[in-house]
């Protein structure tokens, strides 16, 4: 747990710093309230950091010392310039009070308590810790999709966690990077509390609020709570959808924006979500709705300006032009585990190998067997996902929701926020229109489907409490409660409960170890790899490399530098005539 504490401690500094020089640097630190300065600052720190170590990673492996001095350069960059030093400091004046500081160590002690529980994810005993391993030991090796396909997933959030994970941990931090944003939406959600039980609250106080509550009860359907505890992006990637939809109903202060920037807004408020969003693209490829979404609302706010095109190709050229290149470097796909523009080179996956891997992806009509002659495909492999499982049951329900929450959206008319409204509505249609198209897994559309209902709830809670007195007094009365202190004053509680938790002692220094298997040591051509001994069973901590299907032709592209020069396919005799 102390580990976690103090990783988390030094993240909260170097996301702040970064994010804070970000959103000054473009002229996007304008919101109206400082709690939603810092709550962006965070988010846009954390999301530069891991493209900014997923570059890295192109030409040097992400150690702890390597880690160490990216963030260090990055802070150095925002606190050279004058102007970033000032607003810094001012916005720290402005949220730093005693109070305050207590309620954040209360609020990380608790998040650190829930996140040291054993990693219990299978995806991350099948390729995440593994990843996250070749990025730490060896940042991104030719043909590493070779070895095993899943390990051609390119993926920012991987690179976050490499610098965390060093070997000697023994495969103990692999929550650190969800338990962090865990802690941002746990403080964000405290922030937005406060200021509802103070009567300050907004449209996009009480949509954030509604939207984090409904997550924990409907994740539990598909076991999402489990994925938390995982280095997993899908986490990131769920809660950025909520971040980016608040961030398109928060309210701004145009009048703290120069005039000039109004006039000519290359660099404007707009900038956020678009580079949150295609920051998310760099942690997983089906951050494509979010993106799309939001390129295109930047593009034609204030109407249509062919030169918001352009920053938006930059944008998306310069923060995924590591993600391609990783992915051609692993798997010679750049858009990997998509077949589109793959390269022939010596490292490269056979396009069977590749067409099979987008199958088992993103192409879900292919799950589904054959169906009868009079039955259209669409219709067929719908009736067997519904009947799947009750989670795709539970989904079906919420579409249903989601089409009775649409209409009443559409009609219904609000003062404020009415151009956010529109936008969220979008981005949830879009999400989910793409997921069930491509792959309908629960864990990557939850956060679309609950988008639409969150925001009914708002307008309607906003309605009823506007017309119902009693609410309004009890409101009222509830805001003497003293909710910081509260939280404050729960500390001894909590550091008893953390001392009692777990059946080790040493939880509270570090969390436990990820699972280790039975394993044996196999020979390939040229190289020798660890498989686990049942067939069934998955790597986990094992040391890399660690695969369990290995085809007979991949060897080392120069066995004198080892695993550091990647892999390639054995030629057999017939394709080296030709």
């Amino acid at each position: 747990m102390l580990y976690f504490l103090a990783i988390w401690t030094l993240l909260l500094l170097i996301s702040g710093i970064v994010g804070f020089g970000l959103l000054h640097g473009l002229g996007a630190d304008r919101f109206d309230r400082p709690g939603d300065r810092v709550i962006m600052a965070e988010w846009s720190g954390v999301v530069a950091l891991a493209i900014a170590l997923l570059t890295t990673s192109l030409f040097l492996p992400l150690s702890p010392l390597v880690g160490a001095i990216v963030a260090l350069i990055l802070c150095v960059i925002v606190l050279a310039v004058r102007s970033h030093r000032t607003a810094l400091v001012a916005i720290v004046r402005s949220v730093n009070s005693p109070k305050r500081l207590a309620a954040l160590i209360g609020l990380m002690i608790a998040v650190a308590a829930w996140m040291t529980q054993e990693v219990t994810w299978s995806d991350t005993g099948l390729y995440h810790y593994s990843n996250i391993q070749w990025f730490a030991g060896y940042g991104r090796v030719p043909g590493i999709a070779l070895l095993f396909p899943n390990y051609g997933f390119t993926s920012s959030w991987f690179a976050l966690a490499a610098p965390f994970n060093a070997e000697i941990l023994d495969a103990r931090g692999t929550a650190t990077t969800n338990g962090f944003v865990l802690l941002l939406v746990v403080c964000q959600l405290v922030i937005h509390l406060r200021r509802l039980l103070h009567r300050e609250g907004m449209v996009s106080d009480w949509f954030m609020v509604i939207f984090l509550l409904m997550i924990p009860p409907i994740a539990w359907m598909d076991g999402v709570n489990t994925i938390l505890i995982s280095p997993s992006p899908d986490i990131p990637l769920l809660l950025l959808v909520g971040v980016i939809a608040w961030c398109f109903l928060t309210r701004v202060n145009h009048q703290a924006i120069p005039l000039t920037r109004l006039q000519n807004p290359g660099f404007e408020m707009h900038l956020i979500p678009l580079i949150l969003a295609t920051g998310a693209l760099t942690i997983k490829l089906t951050a494509v709705p979010l993106w799309l979404v939001t390129s295109l609302f930047y593009s034609y706010a204030r109407g249509f300006k062919f030169y918001r095109w352009v920053v938006v190709s930059g944008i998306a050229i310069l923060l995924m032009t590591p993600v391609f290149a990783h992915n051609i470097i692993a798997s010679g796909c750049p858009l990997y585990p998509s077949s589109l523009l793959c390269l022939d080179l010596p490292w490269s996956l056979s396009p069977e190998a590749v067409q099979e891997t987008a199958k088992s992806t993103h192409e879900w009509m292919s799950w589904v067997s054959t169906p009868p002659p009079e039955i259209p495909r669409w219709l067929w492999a719908f009736w067997r996902w519904f009947h799947k499982s009750t989670t795709t049951r539970f989904m079906a329900f919420l579409l249903v929701v989601n089409s009775g929450c649409l209409v009443y959206l559409c009609k219904r008319k609000t003062i404020e926020a009415e151009q956010g409204k529109n936008r969220v509505m979008v981005l949830a249609v879009t999400g989910i229109v793409f997921f069930l198209a491509t792959a309908p897994f629960f864990r990557f559309s939850l956060s679309y489907l609950i988008l639409l209902p969150a925001l009914s709830v708002t307008l309607a809670w906003g309605d009823l409490i506007s017309s119902r007195s009693h609410l309004s007094s009890y409101l009222n009365s509830v805001q003497k409660f003293k909710f910081k202190w509260a939280i404050a004053g729960a500390l001894p509680a909590l550091l008893v409960a953390v001392t009692l938790h777990g059946s080790s002692p040493s939880r509270l220094v570090l969390p436990p170890p990820l699972k280790h298997v039975p394993v044996i040591q196999k020979q390939a051509r040229n190289f020798l790899y660890w498989s686990p001994k049942q067939p069934d069973e998955l790597c986990w901590a094992t040391k890399i490399p660690c695969t369990t299907l290995l085809h007979g032709d991949v060897i080392l592209r120069d066995p004198e530098r080892g695993l550091r020069s990647g892999f390639v396919r054995q030629l057999n005799s017939t394709q080296k005539s030709t």
